[in-house]
């Protein structure tokens, strides 16, 4: 698995659950450069975009720790990368 397939499971997060965008980005529109776009959500909305990724990528327990309050979209996949190469 690469970054760039992480980055595109992102994306289709965002393109097929606008109301988790709009959570996560606090606008209707996606930021025109998803990978330096900061994320902004409650514990909760961790949880669900987690769940998401997990589903999407075919991933086990990705740990919450990847998440932050206020992480670039880069720095997310770049976490879940490391994970995922252990």
């Amino acid at each position: 698995m690469s970054r760039n397939e992480i980055n595109q499971a992102l994306q289709s997060i965002f393109n097929e659950r606008p109301e988790l965008a709009q959570k996560i980005f606090g606008s209707d529109k996606l930021p025109e450069n998803m990978e330096e776009a900061v994320i902004h959500l409650s514990s909760l909305d961790y949880v669900e975009l987690i769940i998401e990724l997990e589903e999407r990528l075919n991933i086990e327990s990705i740990p919450e720790t990847v998440m932050e309050q206020g992480i670039p979209i880069k720095i997310l996949a770049d976490r879940i990368y490391e994970h995922v190469q252990q």
